[in-house]
Order: structure tokens, then sequence, then C-alpha cells
């Protein structure tokens, strides 16, 4: 089972064949990413995740020279061929299969909770360093927030398949309906497939294969690195409730004088600064 397929090397993605046919599937330049910034706190996926794993029959990998010589400029990152499932002959069948898993974090990134925020022993709740003076010890301490913020994963996978047919024609359609919730708060991946292929044997020596695919997805995703929501956890002043990040009005809830003066709790980053594709 396939579930994606990434970059090989440098600029290039590995080229996906599907039955035959060459699928675009590059994503950004990552010289960019490296060089200019551009989104580099963002994850990219490919169009070949879009494929439903449960169509592949085989696949077979391609490197190097060996798929440069086949798919000319296009195979320099190398190759994926893959065949997919046709119907077989016979009685009409139907089959329905499903899957699904609850996810929850392993363990929680460790942090200290004697001193608070600042440098040098002088407090500064705007400040990335826990280098501050100690926490008194009559003050509350939130050390659940990192526990708090994420939540309760769920992923779920419905499939149906209708294949038959004789030896001179047989066909198959096959439909998937993904779902997975990630335990980053307002994350999620979506997918709807649904792919008919018909064969028809026209003579000893000739075949006919037709495909119609229809593929929709939609991605929430988080932000990552310095500017994604584990490095927010982990600068956050435990001082403060992390669930108290909204009012009923919907502004940002604040704990110095501006929001110039202050980092964003991670919940704010993952419900205002989303990403999708």
């Amino acid at each position: 089972m396939l579930r994606g397929f990434v970059s090989i090397s440098g600029d290039n993605n590995a080229l996906i064949v599907i039955d035959g046919v060459p699928v675009d599937n590059s994503i950004i330049n990552e010289h960019d990413l490296v060089y200019d910034g551009t989104n580099r706190e963002n994850d990219y996926s490919n169009r070949a995740i879009d494929l439903n794993p449960e169509d592949i029959e085989s696949y077979v990998i391609m490197k190097g020279a060996e798929a440069t010589a086949m798919f000319g400029s296009m195979g320099a990152g190398g190759a994926i061929l893959i065949t997919t499932k046709k119907g077989k002959a016979g009685r009409s069948s139907v089959s329905y299969t499903y899957s699904g898993r609850v996810e929850t974090p392993y363990r929680y990134p460790e942090r200290q909770y004697v001193y608070a925020q600042g440098t040098n022993g002088t407090y500064s709740a705007t400040s990335t360093y826990a280098m501050g003076p100690r926490f008194n010890p009559e003050q509350k301490i939130y050390k659940d927030n990192t526990k708090n913020f994420f939540r309760t994963g769920f992923n779920h996978k419905h499939n149906l398949v209708i294949e038959g047919g004789a030896e001179a024609l047989t066909y198959r359609w096959s439909n998937e309906y993904f779902d997975n919730k990630g335990i980053v708060p307002n994350t999620s991946y979506r997918r709807i497939t649904s792919r008919l292929t018909g064969t028809s044997k026209i003579n000893s020596k000739l075949d006919v294969n037709t495909t119609f695919s229809f593929m929709n997805s939609h991605n929430d995703k988080a932000n990552k690195g310095d500017a994604g929501y584990l490095m927010a956890l982990m600068r956050f002043n435990p001082l403060w409730d992390v669930r108290d990040w909204i009012d009923r009005a919907g502004n940002r809830v604040l704990h110095v004088s501006d929001i110039y003066s202050e980092l964003d709790n991670p919940f704010w980053d993952a419900y205002k600064n989303s990403a999708y594709e």
C-alpha cells in the first residue's frame, strides 16, 4: 500500500506513471524554500496522494539512468510505475471494507517550570527564553498546557468496489471516502475518489482499456518550524491557561499590553493562521 510519494533528490520529484500514463507529480521549487524562505513553514503534498491505495495492483520503482532512459528529463528524479486493478471475468461482486483508528500523543515534550520567561534573572512576558526569576511558589502554574492543546485524532476509511464481466468485457468501479482528523486542532485530510475501469478484448492481439477517475481532496495543515504550534507551546507562559485564547466576540485574548508584544497562543496559530490545499 502506497500512501504518498516524496521527492527523491533536488528539485525533482519522482515521475508517477499510472497504467502507462505519466502524471504530473511536481509540488514546489525546493530552491525557493531554502534560499527565499517562501512558505517553508508548511509541508506540501503531491498529487500522487490522491490515488486510492486499494486501486493499486503492483508498482515498480525506477531510479537514475534507468528512468531517464525511458522517460527523458521527466524521469530525472526517478519514476514509479503503477499498475491498477482491473475487473475480472466472472460473476459480478460487490465488496465493502472499512478501517479506522484512534490517535493520541504517545509522549509530550518536556519543559521546566522553575524559571520564568526573561533573561539574566529579569522577567519579560514576551521573551523567548526561560532564564528569568524563579516562579513564585504561590503562583498557579499551568503544567498541562501542552496536554490540553492536543486532541484525540480519528481516522476512518470506507471503500466500495463493484466488479465483474465476461471474457470479452470486464468492469471495475471503486469508490473511496477517507477522513483523517489529526491530533493537532483544526487539522484534517479528506479524500473522495471514484474510479471506473473497463476492459474489452477485441481479438487475440488487441485489448482496449478505458478509465474514468474523479478525485477530490482537502488538506488542512498545521504550521511547522519556528512559526509552528510546537514552538509556540514551548514558549507559552505557564502562568496562563493555553485554552483561554479567544473571547466571546472572537477577539484574541492578550496577557500583555498590546498584540505586537506577545507571542501567538498555539490555539490562535492553529485556527487563525491555518493553511490548506
